[in-house]
């Protein structure tokens, strides 16, 4: 009776160690959005990360950087830069999102939260930032920026820029 109690208890153990999802790291590189119909004032978006060095995180001062949560714990750690460019029909440019405070959220397989700001003219945008960096046979990004309490929010679905044609950026 107690070798299968103990056999049980192992059993379990290995199935919920197998719930926690495995992080690998983050795929850097350059990713586009577009034709985004549910957004209210963003339709296309481009989206850069790049590993950067300690020193170049820390003089960023938490803006448009981050930690890559699969080194956590390790004597190696590995700093990302991101940035968001959203398309303004109103300036015809790509305009950078500012993103702050991007933490990520335990329990999640690259799941980050933070804020977002952008100003374009006298308007201002700003709100929550929400991003699934991983998922996907492509390894797509899902991210929200500037979301808020009241529901408003515009999403994009990222893509590597591997069907891209040269000139489109």
């Amino acid at each position: 009776m107690k070798k299968i109690l103990i056999t049980i208890s192992i059993f379990m153990l290995l199935i919920c160690a197998g719930c926690v999802p495995k992080l690998n790291p983050i795929e850097t590189g350059e990713y586009y959005a577009e034709g985004e119909k549910e957004n209210k004032v963003f339709k296309k978006a481009k989206l850069e990360m790049y590993e950067i060095t300690k020193e170049e995180y820390e003089l960023a001062n938490g803006i448009n950087v981050f930690e890559d949560a699969t080194y956590r714990g390790k004597e190696n750690h590995r700093y990302l830069s991101i940035k968001i460019y959203v398309y303004s029909e109103e300036t015809q440019n790509y305009e950078l999102v500012t993103l702050s405070e991007i933490k990520f959220a335990e329990g999640t397989p690259h799941c980050y939260d933070g804020k977002s700001y952008l100003k374009i003219g006298d308007t201002e945008y700003s709100g929550y930032y929400d991003a699934a960096l991983a998922f996907g046979i492509d390894n797509e990004k899902h991210i929200s920026v500037f979301s808020d309490q009241k529901g408003y929010e515009e999403a994009f679905e990222f893509a590597s820029n591997k069907n891209q044609n040269e000139g489109e950026n």
